[in-house]
């Protein structure tokens, strides 16, 4: 195990793909990682000093997105959906819990429309069109769930995370916001104050307006 690790450090050490580099900086940012988040830290440090900037290109265009009120489990979906050049359409799922964070994660390529078909024709299934940059807020939160319990997020959600923009994640000092299991797709106010002790929200619902 130590030698494979040892091979792939030298590996990264002799390559100059900004790709690269953008996977162990985000990588290395991820709660949970421990000894290997900072090794690829490091290692995104390393190729830095050598003057490669760390960048990722996603081969298809943001279309649409859905997004899934919270269940009885405490789960929702969020669906984000990119057009390819070829005029296919890759589907990228993201399973999110109210106390684990991302439960799942995966993307069908090229057959998002089917995914999508068959998730609007489920009658149990309600949804609101969700953005990219909405996606990233509910993905925030989620994370900063797994940074509470100390737990990493689905490995293969690292191969998907350019699909909610290359842009660096915010790590310091964020915490999950009390408003993001809202039914809607977002509350009025995500900066509200919260609620007097006296009040009581239900659960999947957004707090009152009035």
């Amino acid at each position: 195990q130590q030698l494979r690790r040892d091979i792939a450090k030298e590996r990264v050490r002799r390559t100059d793909e900004p790709a690269a580099a953008w996977y162990l900086s985000e990588w290395g940012g991820w709660p949970g990682t421990g000894a290997l988040g900072k090794t690829a830290s490091a290692l995104a440090e390393e190729m830095r000093k050598r003057g490669v900037i760390p960048a990722v290109h996603v081969p298809s265009t943001f279309s649409h997105g859905m997004v899934s009120p919270v269940d009885g489990l405490g789960s929702r979906s969020l669906l984000l959906f990119h057009r390819t050049s070829a005029g296919g359409m890759d589907a990228l799922t993201l399973l999110l819990h109210e106390e684990v964070g991302i439960k799942d994660a995966w993307c069908i390529y090229d057959d998002g429309a089917e995914v999508e078909a068959q998730f609007r024709r489920d009658p149990m299934i309600s949804h609101a069109p969700a953005t990219v940059s909405l996606g990233r807020e509910l993905v925030e939160d989620a994370l900063a769930l797994h940074q509470e319990r100390s737990k990493s997020p689905p490995g293969q959600f690292l191969l998907f995370r350019p699909q909610l923009g290359s842009e660096p994640r915010r790590q310091a000092g964020h915490s999950p916001q009390a408003t993001w299991w809202c039914t809607k797709t977002r509350c009025p106010s995500r900066t509200r104050q919260p609620a007097p002790a006296s009040t009581t929200t239900p659960p999947g619902s957004c707090p009152s307006t009035a």
